[in-house]
């Protein structure tokens, strides 16, 4: 067994939950005395696996990094639970410590496409273009290698690193929605990353309401509504998309830098400087949404 969702499918099959992308492939193993068989039979590390998948899907992120942080002590050479610290890591914008979870789940397992992904994606970010590139190589040998029978989740993992890639990683955005492996949601969720990417609004605004039916209401799905409405002009319709992501989890960074955005764009700068005092708050030691409303309030006053 190669990772601990491996052996927890053999505890309880039907309850985990697994985000990203998984391509059918052969596992390898990691190290024996890692995985979850070794561990005494009263030990709760595969609660702690579950619950923090579902705080990392329910948008909670501090929650879920202390349950994964309980199982990385158990199986520090776990590949899912990497994987899935790794995904929380970037929720918080912690991009290195993000990109060394998910560079130690692609090791012990370099089958997960998501894993192989989301590391090319971060690492584009903290302008590691090499290793950008190496995962999306890696992921293109895997797609030689099923050629025509490729999963479709393999071929949406390439495509949105290439894409990535290719644009020089500007103004790119990640999808951190955790959505039970398997279910359409998943693909279609990262498709509607993806329209946004390439300025294709109405397509995302129709692809994310497709997602949400599948998963019902999420504060990234919510937030990513605002924004493609936003950009299409429907600023009374984004701010109750951006409202509605706040009331579920109000410490989203996205939602309150891109209200605050909305509101610099239309010239409520009192609102906007709200915002981003929220974003002060949140962000102690400064943060990317915090320093790109910051720039966005600076030129609005300026016109």
């Amino acid at each position: 067994m190669a990772s601990l969702g491996t052996g927890l499918r053999i505890v309880a099959a039907a309850s985990l939950i697994a985000g990203g992308i998984l391509a059918v492939a052969p596992v390898i193993a990691a190290p024996t005395t890692d995985t979850l068989s070794t561990t005494p039979k009263n030990d709760d590390t595969a609660s702690h696996f579950r619950n923090g998948k579902n705080y990392l899907k329910s948008g909670m992120l501090d929650p879920a990094i202390k349950e994964f942080d309980k199982v990385l002590k158990v199986v520090p050479g776990d590949a899912d639970a990497n994987y899935y610290m790794g995904l929380a890591k970037l929720g918080k914008h912690e991009d290195q410590q993000a990109k060394n979870y998910l560079a130690k789940s692609v090791l012990i397992d370099g089958s997960n496409p998501a894993a192989r992904e989301q590391l090319g994606l971060v690492s584009l970010k903290l302008d590691d273009k090499a290793r950008a590139e190496k995962e999306r190589d890696a992921l293109a040998a895997m797609m030689k290698k099923c050629g025509s029978n490729c999963d479709e989740k393999l071929t949406t993992a390439f495509n949105s690193l290439d894409s990535a890639i290719k644009s020089g990683g500007k103004d790119n955005k990640t999808s951190s929605l955790m959505i039970e492996r398997g279910r359409p949601g998943d693909v279609i969720y990262k498709l509607a990353v993806g329209e946004i990417n390439q300025a294709h609004y109405q397509k995302a605004i129709a692809l994310l309401k497709e997602t949400e039916e599948q998963v019902g209401p999420h504060p990234d799905i919510l937030n990513y509504l605002g924004y493609a409405n936003r950009k299409l002009g429907n600023y009374d319709t984004a701010i109750r998309y951006y409202r509605e992501a706040l009331a579920i989890n109000p410490d989203h960074l996205g939602a309150n830098e891109y209200l605050g955005e909305l509101y610099a764009e239309i010239g409520d700068m009192d609102r906007a400087r709200m915002q981003l005092a929220k974003l002060d708050q949140l962000c102690a030691f400064g943060c990317a949404e915090h320093e790109d409303l910051k720039r966005w309030i600076q030129t609005a006053s300026a016109e």
